[in-house]
């Protein structure tokens, strides 16, 4: 029985599909096709869902639909863990690698049943980009009405009671309750479609708080129109103070931004498609969480670093495809330039300050640098003022953890506790940790003889002493994120290889 309303349903399983034929060189192309119509068809995604599960597991399982745009498949595996089987993509080719082992001088180096095989290439979900797009486009929405009601209560009449009242008891709650609303009426489950409800929540709130102060750009507060375009967008636009005009985005700059995209792109299909199986924490390490007992020697195991390095690119990565795709669209339709997003800090950054300043998420870093430290400096040191917006980071990244893997996550109330939730405060920790770096810089950067030592250094080992600061306790900001199974829900947005068998 299957019922076409919002009404939750539970629907049985189809009987497993017939094992995929053996692959010639004849019929490739032919097969290669089939899968291409069958997998872009409209066929229900209760049934893709349906048949997945009937290839992972003998018992027979039970799908639950939750409401109107997100499926959710719960099953229990041989072992009794509960999981979830939301990349129900079928391989659009199939490669078959000869399981020979590699050796060198004669010796074995490398078992050939690690890389033989048969591998699958997957296509994006587009069900998934749909409801990323929807979503987004909500977002912005919303943003608009919140714009239009800043620009005329709060920068119109800034400095009176009216102005604080709009933006303390109207504005700023409902950037932080209307996340909740939107993902639990939309029934949303894929921990990737939450994050994309939350971030430009997190704009519009710090955009609300620097507007109160008087921090915003210039060139936003001229009109109603100018700031709702500088209030919604999640993008920076470039302006000149000294011509009083946006920059404009010529050819080359195109180019380089759709560059920067396709890199991003090439990066993230080829990490997925290398992490994945080992749930994107290739190395086993003995580092605990953040509450627990900090043991030096394992936070800097080689193991562990390797860990918390392929984390941070992966993030380093989604943020600048995610938001650089966005602002190639911006500037292709209004020829304006925007600011880059990341500018490779990982392998790049030359000091602490270089790395969260100018090159670490810099839309983030504006908004923050306008919302929280300008006003803060107002009346207190630089010290302090950088010591608030890191605090304020690690807050709003709390928030953004609890909408994203905690709040309504049926994955982990119906597995009754075995699927990873993370302790809130560990986002919190490692802002606070990064604070106290950059403080010992900045105090260190006065000593002459740091300076010239420093100063003598090849830069990419300036780098590498940059990212240890942070680095061993990386794990404090990702793993909330990795083990509940963010990566997973991600990967289904791009083309990627996977060994079937």
């Amino acid at each position: 029985k299957r019922e076409h309303n919002r009404k939750a349903t539970w629907t049985k399983v189809k009987p497993p599909p017939p094992p995929l034929p053996t692959h010639s060189k004849i019929p490739c192309r032919i097969s290669c096709r089939k899968r291409f119509a069958a997998f872009y068809s409209h066929r229900p995604l209760l049934d893709q869902l349906a048949e997945a599960l009937n290839r992972r597991t003998a018992i027979s399982p039970y799908l639950h639909r939750t409401e109107r745009w997100d499926y959710i498949a719960m099953y229990t595996d041989s072992t009794g863990t509960c999981a979830s089987a939301l990349d129900s993509r079928e391989p659009w080719m199939m490669i078959d690698v000869p399981q020979r082992d590699i050796q060198l001088a004669g010796k074995k180096m490398i078992d050939g049943s690690v890389i033989g095989g048969s591998y699958g290439v997957l296509l994006p979900d587009m069900h998934f980009l749909l409801e990323v797009t929807i979503l987004l486009t909500a977002s912005m929405t919303v943003g608009l009405a919140l714009a239009s009601l800043v620009y005329r209560n709060v920068i119109r009449k800034r400095g009176s009671a009216s102005s604080y009242i709009t933006s303390l008891g109207i504005v700023i709650p409902l950037c932080v309750c209307l996340p909740f609303k939107l993902v639990s009426e939309a029934g949303i489950q894929n921990l990737a479609s939450r994050f994309t409800v939350g971030v430009p929540f997190v704009l519009y709130l710090f955009k609300s708080i620097e507007a109160m102060f008087g921090f915003s750009p210039d060139w936003a507060e001229t009109s109603l129109g100018s700031y709702c375009v500088y209030y919604a967008l999640p993008a920076e636009l470039l302006y000149d103070k000294k011509t009083r005009r946006h920059v404009p985005c010529e050819r080359v700059d195109h180019i380089k931004a759709l560059k920067s995209v396709l890199t991003s792109l090439l990066t993230i299909c080829t990490m997925i498609s290398l992490c994945s199986p080992f749930d994107y924490i290739p190395y086993e390490s003995n580092v605990g969480e953040f509450n627990e007992k900090f043991v030096l020697a394992f936070h800097l195991d080689i193991k562990h670093l390797t860990n918390c390095f392929i984390a941070a690119m992966m993030f380093q990565q989604s943020l600048a495809l995610g938001i650089g795709a966005f602002s190639v669209c911006i500037q292709l339709v209004t020829g304006i330039r925007t600011e880059s997003v990341m500018r490779n800090p990982m392998l790049e950054a030359t000091s602490v300050t270089d790395f969260w300043s100018r090159r670490w998420n810099v839309l983030v870093h504006l908004v923050l640098k306008r919302g929280v430290y300008k006003p803060v400096r107002k009346y207190s040191t630089a010290l302090i003022a950088t010591l608030a917006a890191f605090v304020a980071s690690g807050i709003f990244h709390e928030w953004l953890v609890y909408l994203t893997v905690i709040f309504g996550n049926k994955r982990a109330q119906s597995c009754q506790g075995s699927v990873y939730v993370p302790l809130l405060g560990s986002n919190t920790a490692f802002f606070v940790w990064n604070a106290v770096t950059m403080a010992v810089e900045m105090a260190l950067a006065r000593n002459k003889k740091v300076q010239s030592w420093a100063g003598q250094l090849p830069r990419p080992v300036v780098t590498f002493l940059i990212i240890m600061t942070s680095l061993p306790v990386a794990h404090w900001f990702g793993n909330p994120y990795i083990k509940a199974g963010f990566f997973h829900d991600y990967q289904i947005a791009f083309p990627m290889v996977s060994k079937v068998r």
